[in-house]
């Protein structure tokens, strides 16, 4: 286009932000992009200056083209103007618009920006991280992290920091593919099981259909709907803590979300509601499997597997049993079509190069750690239940690696816990349960604390506590897997791990003076 082409579109485009009485700005935006914002002294007159030369609409002389008219008369040969361009999408902005923040924040000055109806009554999920000596908020490992996994991320080069992970984490994959027992398509990876489960209820929902779930359940079922635009339906758990078939497929929702053991309240789902669910549901069913390793008792092996459905999205963690919540680990398994559409929806590059590392080495060379890990839990939660019972509380049956313990006031509880330089996670109001406390299942030395603050604190919280001080005491729990099974994993490998001072330890960081556990 030569300058003076440039010039007089540069004129009519300033004549057109007049007539549709746009802003300044919204006049710069206009003449860049119909190509006139370099070369034309044209360009820098603003909607204003056009209104003092008089081109109003109302003053336009009879038979003048209006401006958008103008523009396409006066283009190059050749030019094409497609339904989406700038210009014949432009409209007036009334005087009440003017006036709005959103609409103009001041002259020359960029419009205000709102964010997506979905998210502007979202809360953000940030549990209070705490310095208090004893910390069983967050149900991660009890243990700290494998030794092979540690021993992986010390050996660790450069390159592998500097340079892409791999797109979608195939060792990754191949060592999951390989631990569950499955072929490798039907494998999908992620940035932490939450990554996955967004996804996933991306991948198979439309903005406005409805996301389906048990409550109360785990916090981010609801707000990963509302991030994409859903709407989340809560379900309550029956009487008896077990999902209700015939209330969530009465929903219709186009997601039907299940955990399994659930987080708050660790208990599990039937197979009988699960297989109905999955059989009838109309769209995808997720079953977060986050807390799978600890649903057995004891001794005893690991649940069986659900039984395969096209529709089925198993959903599971390398965070908990495998303590490596800080690495970001979770995993998918379904059906090779579902895992497709999953990984489309999931995009590049969601677990690092260190994280994969470590992960694959816990896959390969610390199972009988993580193994004798969850052992340890199982026979912690046991004790640690039942001492509750003896002091006259009621925890939740637990097939998780924490228990739910109702109380009168979580808030309150929550603060004098933490005076005492303990953190657990109070929940308030929850759906046939009312407020709790949960407690992660840790160690003796972290839970007989717990207890004996519970004694301590039972006539102030309001809770009806008829144990002594000789009842806070847990014998038979231990403070490592190595106390159990001596023979079956090194001590260095059981009893160091995460230690304060310990070789790769950061886990448990030693007490500050000024939390010090006080009963």
């Amino acid at each position: 286009m030569s300058a003076g082409a440039a010039a007089r579109l540069a004129n009519d485009v300033a004549l057109f932000a007049d007539a549709e009485r746009l802003p300044a700005h919204a006049a710069a935006a206009l003449a860049f992009a119909t190509g006139t914002g370099a070369g034309g002294a044209a360009v820098s007159r603003s909607a204003g200056d056009a209104r003092d030369d008089g081109r109003s609409p109302a003053s336009r002389p009879a038979g003048e083209p209006d401006a958008t008219e103008a523009v396409r008369a006066r283009a190059p040969a050749g030019t094409e103007f497609a339904a989406s361009d700038v210009l014949p999408r432009a409209r007036a902005v009334s005087d009440a618009e003017r006036g709005r923040p959103e609409t103009l924040a001041g002259p020359g000055r960029p419009q205000a920006l709102e964010p997506c109806a979905s998210y502007r009554e979202l809360v953000l999920y940030a549990p209070p991280r705490s310095a208090c000596a004893i910390d069983l908020s967050d149900n991660t490992n009890a243990f700290g992290t494998p030794p092979a996994a540690r021993s992986a991320l010390r050996e660790l080069e450069l390159r592998a920091v500097s340079r892409y992970p791999s797109a979608y984490g195939d060792e990754l994959r191949a060592a999951l593919a390989r631990h569950a027992g499955v072929p490798l398509e039907e494998i999908i990876t992620g940035c932490g099981s939450d990554d996955v489960l967004d996804s996933a209820i991306r991948a198979f929902a439309r903005p406005g259909e409805r996301v389906a779930y048990c409550d109360p359940t785990f916090a981010m079922a609801p707000v990963f709907a509302r991030m994409n635009g859903l709407e989340p339906v809560p379900v309550p758990l029956g009487p008896d803590f077990d999902a209700d078939p015939d209330a969530l497929l009465a929903t219709g929702a186009r997601v039907i979300y299940l955990c399994s053991p659930n987080n708050p309240t660790g208990t599990t789902i039937s197979p009988s509601a699960l297989e109905r669910v999955a059989a009838e549901a109309p769209g995808l069913v997720i079953l977060d499997q986050a807390y799978r390793e600890f649903e057995t008792p004891a001794g005893t092996p690991c649940p069986p597997e659900p039984p395969r459905s096209p529709r089925l999205l198993l959903v599971r963690t390398l965070s908990k049993a495998f303590g490596l919540a800080g690495l970001r680990i979770g995993y998918g398994i379904g059906a090779r079509a579902l895992v497709e559409a999953v990984a489309k929806s999931r995009g590049p590059f969601k677990v690092s190069a260190p994280a994969e590392r470590a992960a694959v080495a816990a896959l390969t060379r610390d199972l009988g750690w993580v193994a004798a890990g969850v052992r340890a839990v199982q026979h912690n939660r046991r004790c640690f239940q039942q001492a509750l019972a003896r002091i006259g509380l009621r925890p939740l049956p637990s097939r998780a690696n924490f228990v739910l313990v109702p109380v009168p006031d979580a808030r309150a509880a929550d603060l004098a816990f933490r005076a005492r330089g303990i953190a657990l996670r109070p929940f308030a109001g929850l759906a046939g349960i009312g407020d709790a406390l949960r407690i992660t299942i840790g160690r003796r030395r972290e839970l007989e604390p717990v207890l004996a603050a519970f004694v301590r604190l039972g006539p102030e919280l309001g809770i009806a506590t008829s144990g002594e001080a000789e009842h806070a005491r847990l014998p038979e729990a231990c403070d490592s897997p190595g106390e159990l099974e001596p023979s079956t994993a090194a001590p260095a490998d059981l009893e160091t791990a995460d230690e304060p001072g310990a070789p790769g330890g950061s886990a448990r960081p030693a007490t500050p003076p000024s939390q010090e556990v006080r009963a």
